[in-house]
């Protein structure tokens, strides 16, 4: 399980919001800040899982940075 800080357009937070919590083996961490961001964790059993779980966030329409958080 890792974390990481999502950066995103805010005039599509609610477009974002619902497609992230789509996203099979990401869990939203938090709740979405005014400038931007949201931190999410992965929730996934391998490696594997959890690279095309970060990749399908990167992939949503307006977001513009994923970021790996140090815990």
């Amino acid at each position: 399980m890792s974390h990481f800080i999502v950066t995103f357009d805010y005039d599509l937070k609610n477009e974002v919001m619902r497609t992230l919590k789509s996203v099979p083996g990401v869990a939203i961490n938090g709740i979405p800040m005014r400038d931007g961001t949201v931190k999410i964790k992965t929730v996934t059993r391998t490696l594997d899982d959890e690279a095309n779980a970060v990749h399908a966030v990167e992939d949503i329409h307006g977001v513009i940075d994923v970021r790996l958080l140090d815990r």
